[in-house]
């Protein structure tokens, strides 16, 4: 049996084995955990700050819903009034169209204010009589509204929607027109 000697062979740091090679260059790799520390930075400081202003805000929601501030000085909007024999007129202002037989309509019209207006709605010389299209008053501005239902027996095509609108001397008409569709 012969004895064979092991050989210790010395080998320095760094020699001996194949450097390791990067995914990244090192600078892009310095960047990149730079980017990294910036983030986790920014990420708690928002969180602190959330911590911070939510507790404080809640202090004060609670004093403000105890003392609620008080309007003295809205604003001050008067009408004018027309004089008794002026000349009335009207305008729509508004009018849901097209619209589907068996569906409701809004019309809106601009008149003198506290006129007495009354509407009618035709198609093919037929008068609808929904309960919706009741004579009005005018409000202090001149706004008048109607929403009445389309009778589901409507044909399709544009008919006359007309607003008559009347002091006690003078009146004013004015016509929309509602499309209906299928």
């Amino acid at each position: 049996m012969s004895r064979r000697s092991k050989s210790v062979v010395y080998v320095a740091p760094g020699m001996g084995r194949k450097p390791r090679r990067s995914l990244f260059p090192k600078p892009l790799r310095k960047l990149l955990v730079s980017v990294v520390i910036l983030l986790v930075i920014i990420v708690a400081g928002g969180v602190l700050y959330t911590y911070i202003v939510g507790r404080d805000s809640n202090a004060k929601k609670e004093a403000s819903i105890k003392a609620p501030a008080a309007v003295k000085n809205g604003p001050n909007i008067q009408t004018v009034q027309p004089a008794p024999n002026a000349a009335v007129g009207a305008a729509v202002q508004y009018i849901d169209s097209p619209v589907k037989a068996g569906d409701n309509v809004s019309l809106s019209v601009h008149t003198n204010p506290n006129v007495k207006c009354s509407i009618t709605f035709t198609y093919n010389n037929v008068a609808s009589k929904d309960s919706g299209l009741k004579t009005k008053m005018s409000d202090s501005h001149g706004v008048v509204g109607w929403t009445w239902t389309v009778d589901k027996a409507t044909p399709p095509g544009k008919w006359p929607a007309k607003v008559l609108c009347a002091s006690a001397t003078k009146s004013g008409m004015v016509i929309g027109t509602v499309e209906v569709t299928k």
